[in-house]
């Protein structure tokens, strides 16, 4: 298990969901979202990239089962389809219903998902299951090999083949990246993560052109907390003002 994230020693080993576990979790996402909704937020965002549960129905080793949940791309999909369309149809018609991806995780960034076809069958399920947008994270990579090998980015096909609103993650805190990305139309919109946390006001800064503070690992040392954040931050700041 990651220490970064407070864990320690082997994951135990785990079991193939039962029908009632699958109905459990999927109740869970819809109790979750609205219970967001009802304390104000306008949207959620699915999490089904990175490894975590729903990436574990979509990527194919360790998605081992041999029912309607497993096996191909279109059976590895459904789950996830499933929980977005149950969201989407147990909240209002302007509630936001967005889903994140990924082919890379935590602990496996050289996964990919086998070609366009999968990624295609993927994007067109999560489309059809009322996603408001796609979220593709671990895009930054992929952006800059695409203009050496012609790789092309998951965000742009997923603007492609959906039309829906499409958010690129991943390698984008250089203003440049982002910016190619943005104008040569691979998103919509950028989102940021480890710059966004050294540099909060990074949007602020960087349209005015001021210094922004580069991520670095001992920002989440010993573990990822906000609490260990801040320490690096005051005692940075202290080395800048005492030297």
């Amino acid at each position: 298990m990651m220490r970064e994230y407070e864990g320690s020693g082997p994951y135990r080993l785990p079991s193939a969901m039962t029908t009632t576990d699958l109905a459990e979790v999927r109740k869970g996402f819809v109790s979750a979202a609205r219970r967001a909704r009802h304390a104000g937020f306008h949207g959620v965002e699915i999490h089904a990239a990175n490894g975590y549960l729903l990436d574990q129905f979509i990527t194919e080793y360790t998605n081992r089962r041999n029912d309607e949940y497993g096996g191909s791309a279109s059976g590895r999909i459904r789950y996830p389809a499933e929980i977005v369309a149950a969201v989407r149809d147990s909240s209002p018609a302007d509630f936001v219903v967005g889903v994140r991806v990924s082919e890379a995780k935590v602990n496996d960034f050289n996964y990919r998902w086998g070609g366009k076809s999968v990624a295609e069958t993927f994007f067109v399920a999560l489309a059809e299951a009322g996603a408001s947008y796609i979220h593709v994270a671990g895009e930054g990579r992929g952006f800059r090999e695409s203009s050496s090998d012609k790789r092309e980015p998951l965000s742009t096909m997923a603007l492609r083949i959906t039309g829906l609103p499409v958010i690129a993650n991943g390698g984008l805190a250089d203003p440049d990246l982002a910016d190619d990305v943005i104008l040569d139309k691979h998103a919509d919109l950028i989102a940021l993560g480890r710059a966004a946390l050294a540099t909060p006001d990074w949007p602020r800064r960087i349209a005015n052109s001021e210094r922004v503070i580069a991520f670095e690992n001992e920002m989440i040392s010993p573990s990822a907390s906000i609490e260990n954040t801040d320490a690096w931050f005051t005692r940075k700041l202290a080395d800048d003002v005492y030297g």
